[in-house]
């Protein structure tokens, strides 16, 4: 990354259509807010290095506002609170 941060891939599923792309936590204190995310999505459009990526991010705590907006306006874009996986 041009700032010198870097995202972590952890599992790319290519596809004939494109690429799935699965982000998980870092730590165990992350909370996504808009710099998190902004990091995620510049690092997958980077060079175009990923044909129609559709991105699933997963956060230990709930996604900050900025970050569910984004999510709602983006169809390629998903994000999914490990607390909600429990049952």
């Amino acid at each position: 990354m041009p700032d010198g941060s870097r995202v972590v891939l952890h599992c790319v599923e290519d596809q004939d259509y494109g690429a799935r792309i699965f982000v998980f936590p870092q730590s165990l204190t992350i909370r996504y807010t808009k710099n998190e995310l902004q990091t995620i999505l510049y690092a997958i459009r980077f060079d175009d290095t990923f044909y129609k990526p559709e991105i699933v991010v997963f956060g230990l705590e709930r996604f900050s506002d900025w970050c569910v907006h984004e999510s709602a306006k983006r169809e390629y874009l998903h994000e999914v609170t490990m607390d909600r996986m429990r049952d």
